[in-house]
């Protein structure tokens, strides 16, 4: 038997070390200061889309999208700081939004790794 999930999960590891070496890149050499969380927010959605796939496969790729809009429509105060709990929208140096997109990663990480099809 072929272990995709593993497969999977190594392909989603790159493409993650992919976003946040870019973003990196971005960020020094071309002095974008948006740039350096350019990672974290593609580790966050897609930790969040691996998430609701294992819990619905046709809905997954939506997830992302419905995060961001409602973000947008009610993630920030009246003053304009966003909530702890948007992460996408924190400044770069926000602890708890890395912390929490690293975790939701790994979570869905482990969600694909156990609701992977297996193929013989």
């Amino acid at each position: 038997m072929r272990n995709v999930a593993l497969k999977d999960v190594m392909l989603i590891g790159a493409t993650m070390l992919s976003a946040l070496a870019v973003g990196y890149l971005a960020h020094q050499y071309l002095q974008v200061p948006p740039a350096d969380t350019i990672g974290r927010n593609a580790l966050f959605l897609t930790g969040l889309m691996l998430c609701s796939r294992a819990l619905s496969q046709g809905a997954a790729a939506l997830a992302p999208t419905a995060w961001t809009i409602t973000v947008v429509v009610i993630g920030f105060r009246s003053t304009g700081d966003a909530y702890p709990w948007t992460v996408i929208a924190e400044p770069a140096g926000a602890l708890h939004a890395t912390v929490g997109a690293m975790l939701l990663l790994v979570g869905g990480l482990v969600a694909r790794m156990y609701t992977s099809r297996k193929i013989s």
